[in-house]
């Protein structure tokens, strides 16, 4: 239901629930605040987002997954905060994965920030070669902001 309240853009309804849970003592578990910490990024509630995934970490002795990450970069990414996304995902403690750069690369879209959608991709492009996914997206980037000519480079795509 939190999911749902959130994907409808319904912040107060998830948020309420999940406060719900917790006045009845229900612990939450690691799915919850991933769901959470969605709903938070959809909704555009982003200092609420923020400090459930520090009370994932201090209240509740969690250690945040790349699912949780992929979200706290999702709430900065699609609240139009780039660079601190990009920071963010450079200081995570583990291994960024190509989930990250997606959460990432989604609000570079949302916000026409080509250049550091480039970033993203490249960065996907190292994790995974040979995924020809990625060569796609690199030219949809570029016909996105009308870089023709590096749309039609062979050198993009290893097919």
């Amino acid at each position: 239901m939190i999911s749902g309240y959130g994907i409808q853009g319904d912040s107060t309804g998830s948020l309420a629930l999940f406060s719900d849970m917790l006045e009845k003592h229900l612990e939450p578990n690691e799915v919850i605040f991933t769901t959470l910490l969605s709903a938070c990024s959809h909704t555009g509630v982003i200092a609420e987002g923020w400090s459930y995934f520090n009370s994932l970490c201090k209240d509740y002795n969690f250690k945040p997954s790349m699912k949780h990450y992929a979200c706290r970069v999702d709430l900065l990414a699609s609240a139009g905060k780039l660079e601190e996304a990009l920071e963010f995902i450079e200081r995570t403690p583990i291994q960024p994965d190509v989930s990250l750069f997606g959460a990432f690369l989604h609000g570079c879209g949302l916000y026409s920030r080509f250049d550091l959608g480039e970033v993203a991709i490249r960065r996907m492009l190292e994790l995974h070669p040979g995924e020809a996914c990625y060569y796609v997206l690199m030219r949809n980037l570029y016909a996105s902001d009308g870089r023709w000519s590096q749309v039609n480079q062979k050198s993009h795509c290893t097919c």
